[in-house]
C-alpha cells in the first residue's frame, strides 16, 4: 500500500499531466491528508506504550513494538545517549538500530557547537517537550524531531522519547506550491484574456485581472467588491445554477450577455474550471467576447447538433454490431454443431458404409459453411483496417469464369436454371487482383442463389474499353428502394422478408469494399419481388487475346497435362506438424507410386533431405516447431540448389506469399485445399 509520502512523490513526478490549478489543488488536498494522517499518528501516544513497554519489560525490551511504526523512534537520557533505536531511524540515517544505541542523539542532527541553541537538545537536557524543523547535513534533507518525557520509572534515570521524520519530500512539495502559486498568479494578472475567479456559493468575484478591467470598464478593486449578478443579465436563479454546473464540470463553453460599465451589453462565451485558491474551492472562468461573431455561436449550436446526430448514428452502429454479433454465433454455431455431432457418429461402431459416407459428406459441407464465415470475418477485419492491397497478376479471365460456372452450375435445380453468357474469345488474359475478382463475383453468386428458389441466376462478363463489366442477375425476392441505400452497409441483413434465409450480413459490404479497392464501382437495380441485377466495373489491363485457328488447334497456349493419380511417379517428403493433416496427405496419396516420406518438425525435414537426395519434391509446411519451414526451406536449398520445394500454409497475404519466394518454394499450397488441387499441384511438377 503506498503511502502518504509514496503518493506526494507519485504527483510531484506526474508535474507535468497537470494544469497549474489542478497541481495546485492535488496538492493542498495530499498536504492535509498527509498532516491528519501524521495527526492521527500523533495521538497514538506512542511515549505511553513506550513507558509501559519499559514498565513491563525493563530487562528483555520487546523491540516489535517500536519497529512496527513507520518513522524514527528512540528513547534517550538526560545526557543525550541513545538507549532504544528502532529500525526507522537506523534507515533515516542508513545505519543499524545497533550501531546507533550509546550515540549522542545530537550527533545525529547537527554540529557540537549548535547544542546550546538546538531546541531538541535543550528538551532532551531538561526532560521537556519539545519540537523543531530544520536541515540535516547527514540525510542532505529535512527532519521533523519531537521530544516527549517519559519521567522516572524504577531503576531507570529521566529518559525522553524522541521522534524524528524525514520531511524532505513535504517541504520540497511545499515549496513547488509556493512557486506554483507565483507563476500562476504572475500568468492570471499578466495575461491579456479576460480572467475571473467567483465563488461558486456566494457569487462574489474574488479576483480579476487587468484584462477584465480593461473589458468590464471597472477597476480591479471595484470588480472584486462586485458580484456575477452586477454583470450577468441571467437572473440569479438561473446563475446559480450555470455555476453549480460549471463546479460539477458540467457547464463549459457557455453563452452568456454581460454588461459592461457603460451600460452596453456584450455576447460573451466563458469557459468555467474548478480551482482550490488560498484553501477556498473557486471558478476559475476564461471570458472570450463573441460579440461581432455571431456566426461563431451559430456555429456551436450547429455542432451540437451534428454531435445529437453523430450520436444517434454511433447508438444506430452499435445496435447494428450488437445484432450482427448475435447473428454471427448462430451462424458459426450451426455448421460447428453439423461438424461435432456427425463426427461424434462417425465414431461409432455400428455405422455402416452408406451412413458414414453421408455423415462425412455432411461434414464436409458444414466444415466450408464455417471456412466461409470466418474468411468473410477475416476479409471484414482485413479492410476495415486497411490492410487489403490489390496484388496484380496476370491470368486468363475465360478459364478464371468457367472454373466460376462449373462450380455454381452444380447447384441448378429443376426450377431454377443458371446460364451464363461468355465472350466468344477462347483466352483473354487480363492484369488484375484475381482473387479479389473471384471474392466479388463469389458473393453476388451467392446471394442469388441463397434469395432465388425459382427462375434462372445469370452470370455475363465482357470487356469494355478496358473496362471488366460483370453482371449477376436473379429472379428472386429483390430488394425494395427504400433497403437499396443500406444493402451494402456493414452489419447490415434484411430480416423482413419472411424467408427464412439468415447469413452474415456482410457480403455485399465486402464486395463494395473490393469494388472500391480496385477502383471499380458497383451498381444495384432491383424491384420487390421481381429480382435484382448487379453490375460490377472494374478497370483492367488486357495483355492479349488468343483464339482457336481453323483447324481448331489452339494458339499459344501451354498447359500442363493431367494425369491420374496412379501414374503419379517419384520421392516426396511431406512435412507436417499436425497428425491429422498427415494422415490426409496420406489417404490421399496412397494409391500412387509415389514414395512417401513424412517430418513433423524443421529439422526431420532437413535430415530427410539428406538421407534421399533423390527426392523429386518437398511440400513444406510454413508453421512447425523447432525450425519453421521457411528457414528449413532455406538450409536445404543451401545444400540441394536444384531441390523443389512447395509451401503449403493457411496463411495466405501478399507478404506472405513474398516470405516463400524469398525462402526459395517455388510453389504455394493454400490450406485447406481440395485434393483435385493438390492432385494437379503435384502433376505440374513431377510429370515430365
Amino acid at each position: 500500500m503506498l503511502t502518504e509520502t509514496d503518493k506526494l512523490n507519485n504527483i510531484f513526478a506526474a508535474k507535468d499531466k497537470y494544469s497549474s490549478d489542478e497541481y495546485i489543488a492535488i496538492l493542498e488536498q495530499n498536504l492535509i491528508e498527509l498532516a491528519q494522517n501524521q495527526a492521527f499518528s500523533k495521538n497514538q501516544n506512542i511515549e505511553n506504550i513506550v513507558s509501559d513497554e519499559i514498565i513491563n519489560n525493563k530487562d528483555h525490551f520487546n523491540f516489535d513494538v517500536l519497529n512496527s511504526v513507520q518513522y524514527g523512534v528512540s528513547v534517550v537520557n538526560a545526557n543525550s545517549e541513545i538507549i532504544i533505536a528502532n529500525n526507522a531511524l537506523a534507515e533515516i540515517f542508513d545505519t543499524s538500530a545497533t550501531d546507533l544505541i550509546g550515540l549522542k542523539l545530537f550527533s545525529l542532527l547537527h554540529n557540537d557547537h549548535e547544542i546550546s541553541k538546538c531546541p531538541v537538545c535543550t528538551g532532551i537536557h531538561k526532560t521537556q517537550r519539545a519540537t523543531a524543523e530544520f536541515w540535516n547535513d547527514n540525510i542532505h534533507g529535512f527532519l521533523e524531531v519531537d521530544v516527549d518525557p517519559i519521567f522516572e520509572i524504577a531503576g531507570w534515570e529521566k529518559c525522553s522519547l524522541v521522534t524524528i521524520k524525514d520531511i524532505s519530500d513535504r517541504k520540497r512539495i511545499q515549496n513547488d506550491l509556493l512557486l506554483s502559486k507565483k507563476r500562476y498568479e504572475v500568468l492570471f494578472e499578466n495575461s491579456h484574456t479576460v480572467m475571473l475567479m467567483v465563488n461558486p456559493f456566494s457569487r462574489r468575484i474574488v479576483k480579476a485581472n487587468m484584462a477584465a478591467s480593461e473589458f468590464y470598464g471597472y477597476s480591479i478593486e471595484t470588480l472584486e467588491k462586485m458580484s456575477v449578478e452586477d454583470i450577468n443579465t441571467m437572473p440569479s436563479e438561473q446563475i446559480q445554477v450555470e455555476l453549480s454546473n460549471a463546479l460539477r464540470k458540467n457547464n463549459n463553453g457557455s453563452a452568456f450577455k454581460h454588461q459592461l460599465s457603460s451600460g452596453e451589453i456584450k455576447t460573451v462565451e466563458i469557459f468555467f474550471g474548478p480551482v482550490c485558491f488560498d484553501g477556498k474551492d473557486l471558478l476559475f472562468a476564461v471570458i472570450h467576447d463573441i460579440t461581432a461573431n455571431n456566426e461563431l455561436f451559430l456555429k456551436l449550436e450547429q455542432t451540437n447538433a451534428q454531435l445529437l446526430i453523430a450520436k444517434h448514428k454511433a447508438d444506430e452502429s452499435n445496435r447494428l454490431k450488437s445484432a450482427f454479433l448475435a447473428n454471427m454465433s448462430h451462424e458459426i454455431r450451426t455448421p460447428l454443431n453439423g461438424i461435432l455431432g456427425f463426427a461424434e457418429l462417425l465414431s461409432l461402431e455400428k455405422v455402416d458404409d452408406v451412413k458414414r459416407k453421408k455423415f462425412a459428406g455432411i461434414i464436409t459441407d458444414s466444415g466450408i459453411k464455417l471456412l466461409n464465415i470466418i474468411n468473410d470475418i477475416l476479409d471484414l477485419s482485413k479492410i476495415e483496417a486497411g490492410e487489403v492491397k490489390p496484388n496484380m497478376e496476370e491470368f486468363d479471365l475465360v478459364r478464371f469464369f468457367n472454373d466460376i460456372y462449373l462450380f455454381y452450375i452444380e447447384r441448378q435445380m429443376q426450377d431454377l436454371k443458371f446460364i451464363f453468357h461468355k465472350p466468344l474469345e477462347t483466352t483473354i488474359n487480363i492484369i488484375s487482383d484475381k482473387t479479389k475478382i473471384f471474392q466479388i463475383v463469389q458473393n453476388l453468386l451467392s446471394n442469388a442463389f441463397k434469395f432465388t428458389k425459382s427462375g434462372q441466376i445469370t452470370l455475363e462478363y465482357k470487356i469494355i474499353d478496358n473496362l471488366l463489366i460483370v453482371e449477376v442477375n436473379d429472379t428472386g425476392i429483390g430488394i425494395a428502394k427504400e433497403y437499396q441505400s443500406l444493402i451494402f452497409e456493414r452489419f447490415v441483413q434484411l430480416e423482413n422478408q419472411n424467408i427464412g434465409i439468415k447469413g452474415t450480413g456482410l457480403g455485399l459490404s465486402i464486395v463494395k469494399s473490393l469494388c472500391k479497392l480496385l477502383n471499380g464501382e458497383i451498381v444495384l437495380s432491383s424491384e420487390s419481388e421481381k429480382g435484382s441485377n448487379f453490375k460490377v466495373s472494374l478497370p483492367i489491363n488486357p495483355v492479349k487475346e488468343m483464339f482457336f485457328d481453323k483447324a481448331g488447334r489452339e494458339i499459344d497456349i501451354v498447359e500442363y497435362k493431367t494425369v491420374e493419380l496412379e501414374k503419379l511417379i517419384g520421392t516426396v517428403i511431406i512435412a507436417e506438424d499436425e497428425e491429422i493433416n498427415r494422415e490426409f496427405f496420406h489417404s490421399t496419396l496412397n494409391k500412387s507410386k509415389l514414395k512417401l516420406y513424412f517430418a513433423k518438425n524443421g529439422v526431420e525435414v532437413i535430415e530427410l533431405a539428406h538421407q534421399y537426395p533423390e527426392t523429386d519434391l518437398i511440400l513444406m509446411d510454413v508453421k512447425m516447431p523447432i525450425i519453421n519451414g521457411l528457414e528449413a526451406s532455406k538450409i536445404i536449398l543451401k545444400d540441394f540448389p536444384d531441390m523443389k520445394i512447395i509451401a503449403h500454409s493457411a496463411y495466405v497475404t501478399k507478404e506472405d506469399l513474398e516470405k516463400n519466394i524469398d525462402a526459395g518454394c517455388i510453389d504455394f499450397l493454400a490450406k485447406p485445399f481440395k485434393i483435385n488441387i493438390l492432385i494437379d499441384l503435384l502433376n505440374k511438377y513431377l510429370v515430365k
